[in-house]
């Protein structure tokens, strides 16, 4: 890959007539633990304060800003998903494969902070990096977003002319240093590679810790040389952060070289450091609290004066001379059944959000968050399930909850099936022949598979039987990454499984296709009777990197119909199929409806046995579209009727029904 000229992005009628806001500058120094760089303790590796790593940094530059400890990285604790969340403000997942055969399947799935910045002033962005894994952070693929609206990427070799990326970090502060001056990017993105590369490679920890000292003056340098720039003085924000951090000893898997390792719930790679220095910016001040990656980029457009409507974080109002204005209030995440369940945000430092049914609270005060509520129906009870975020100390990780309601009356709480879960956990429930709680997920706690650290991912089974879990494990060899949705148990016991994954061929990694797993308890426990590819290319006659999202299941009269999104850059298609076999055979799968502001973050639904689904701001069937005057958060449907989430005030949510 070479090095990219510099090529401005089209002008679009979209833009503002008022003056460009302020300049924005993020550096984000890949794979540093908090340890080597910004807490006083004393690091076991180098012996010295953690301080010491970034010495000039905390000498010349913290206190200008404000320096944040605590927050965290609450998703995968790897490079590219990582960098997502950084960039959209939304803990969404992203495969960390190199893209050599189609970028774009990876990009966010969200808009960015810099697609956000380009929408209403249409100034220049550039992100740079010295890893080709960063180019899809340059915009995403959302219908808000989109090439028109990214950022220019910039590659820095090792020479010029090479594909290969540079070792050492000296040559994008040099490349960084010239567009600068040169083009006047308003809003850029620089990712250092160094620091994790070597923590990885490196001989000895002190490769790992000169890798640290070596960004640390050039960092400096960079913000003194934006002081004399007249285009970037006295009008830039900077930031430093990080994208995941590094085991600590203890943890991980034992090993003497633990340091090495990234990408677990381990609190070490948890924690990523955070300072901010500028306009808009509280000087000498430290905060300490629940914050987490994806509230940078609410930070960002707090400063600069746009909306991010579709981010999960929050501005960190604590650190910013401005107002903030109206936050989300309310409703996070919504069930479709008679309980009214919501995730509420919460305006705390010590805790992101939790867990409620009317008023009453069902997620642990001491959670640092709790997310994704979603429920099952039981005659007059419901059952729901959701995750939590909790600090143990030397683990920060998701676990799983399960209540039995009836209204608002809490009959039964219960932790499980296991004790971590994946940071996007939301299983598929339903209710089996014995009137007992079943639920079906992946079984990754640290949801490394996205890395393609472990492409062996079990899917676990589980029925709670009133005093314990009984749980079935199956295993899927030869898939990576799956993900599920929605389940069907048949009058003969036999549940019917619709699940995404990608397939072995590293070819078509960048794509994800929609499994069919037949499964069943039965005297031997749980077996699984067939997993198999399903056949949607009667619908989709291009080749390419299709991928496919929220296989929606519907059990109908003895038929199953399932509903699934499949979408490549420029177009998104809802697919139907059915089967009246118990889900051996399926029906050649036909396009109920195709455009590219089909919602590839929420789930089709089926409601009165239509399916349904959400573009842009109207909620559509076969039958036409009706404006909800809003965004959609999310939404549920319990077969008859839909809950929805909606956008109805910048930062306001209300439920609506359907």
């Amino acid at each position: 890959m070479l090095v990219l000229p510099w090529i401005l992005a089209p002008l679009l009628s979209c833009r503002t007539t008022e003056p460009p806001p302020l300049n924005v500058v993020v550096v984000v120094i890949d794979g540093v633990r908090t340890d080597d760089s910004y807490t006083p303790e004393i690091s076991e590796l180098s012996g010295e304060p953690g301080t010491e790593g970034l010495r000039s940094i905390h000498n010349y530059l913290v206190p200008q800003g404000t320096l944040i400890r605590g927050v965290r990285n609450n998703g995968t604790t790897t490079t590219a998903p990582a960098h997502s969340i950084l960039m959209s403000g939304h803990k969404s997942r992203l495969a960390n494969f190199a893209n050599d055969t189609g970028a774009g399947s990876y990009r966010p799935t969200r808009p960015t902070w810099i697609e956000a910045l380009r929408a209403q002033y249409g100034e220049e962005a550039m992100v740079m990096a010295n890893q080709s894994l960063i180019e899809p952070m340059s915009w995403s693929i959302h219908p808000e977003g989109g090439p028109d609206l990214g950022a220019t990427f910039i590659f820095v070799p090792e020479e010029p002319g090479s594909n290969q990326p540079a070792g050492n970090d000296a040559p994008v502060f040099a490349q960084l240093a010239r567009t600068l001056a040169s083009e006047h990017p308003r809003w850029v993105m620089v990712n250092l590679k160094a620091v994790d590369r070597t923590g990885h490679y490196a001989v000895n920890p002190e490769g790992y810790l000169n890798a640290i000292r070596s960004v640390d003056q050039p960092i400096v340098q960079l913000w003194e040389s934006l002081q004399t720039d007249p285009f970037y003085a006295n009008n830039t924000v900077l930031i430093i952060t990080s994208d995941h951090g590094r085991d600590r000893e203890g943890q991980g898997d034992g090993t003497t070289e633990y340091w090495r390792n990234h990408g677990n719930a381990n609190a070490g790679n948890r924690e990523i450091p955070l300072i901010m220095l500028g306009p808009g910016v509280q000087a000498g001040l430290e905060l300490e609290g629940a914050y987490a990656l994806q509230d940078i980029a609410p930070t960002i457009a707090a400063l600069t004066g746009v909306e991010m409507p579709w981010a999960t974080g929050l501005p960190i109002a604590e650190a910013l001379e401005i107002s903030v204005g109206t936050q989300r209030e309310g409703v996070g995440a919504v069930s479709a059944s008679q309980s009214a369940l919501r995730q509420v945000w919460l305006q705390e430092p010590e805790r992101r959000s939790q867990i409620q049914v009317g008023e009453t609270v069902l997620s642990d005060p001491s959670a640092l968050a709790a997310e994704a509520p979603t429920t099952v129906d039981l005659g007059q009870r419901t059952w729901a399930c959701w995750r939590e975020l909790r600090d143990e100390g030397e683990r920060v990780p998701w676990t799983p909850h399960c209540a039995l309601l009836q209204g608002e009356q809490v009959i039964d709480q219960i932790l499980g099936p296991s004790t971590e879960v994946s940071p996007f956990w939301r299983p598929a429930l339903h209710i089996d022949a014995q009137e007992r709680l079943c639920l079906s997920a992946p079984y990754n706690p640290d949801d490394v598979a996205s890395a393609g650290l472990n492409d062996s991912v079990a899917i676990h089974h589980s029925c709670w039987n009133g005093s314990t879990w009984v749980v079935g494990v199956n295993t899927q060899p030869q898939l990576r990454y799956p993900e599920l949705h929605t389940a069907a148990i048949l009058d003969n016991g036999q549940v019917v499984l619709p699940l995404v994954a990608s397939p072995p061929n590293n070819d078509a990694r960048n794509q994800r296709r929609v499994y069919i797993q037949l499964s069943a308890w039965g005297a031997q426990g749980w077996t699984m009777e067939d997993n198999f590819a399903l056949d949607l290319s009667a619908a989709q006659p291009l080749t390419g990197t299709w991928r496919h999202a929220w296989p929606t299941l519907l059990e109908e009269q003895g038929t199953l119909k399932l509903l699934v999104l499949a979408h490549r850059e420029g177009g998104v298609d809802l697919i139907q199929t059915d089967s009246t076999d118990g889900g051996q055979v399926w029906s050649r799968a036909s396009v109920v409806a195709s455009s590219a502001l089909i919602s590839l973050d929420l789930p089709p639904q089926w409601v009165a046995g239509e399916p349904t689904w959400i573009q842009g701001t109207e909620i559509c069937n076969p039958s036409g579209c009706e404006d909800l005057g809003g965004r959609v958060a999310d939404w549920r449907s319990d077969g008859e009727r839909v809950r929805l989430v909606v956008e109805t005030q910048p930062g306001v949510w209300e439920m609506l029904e359907r």
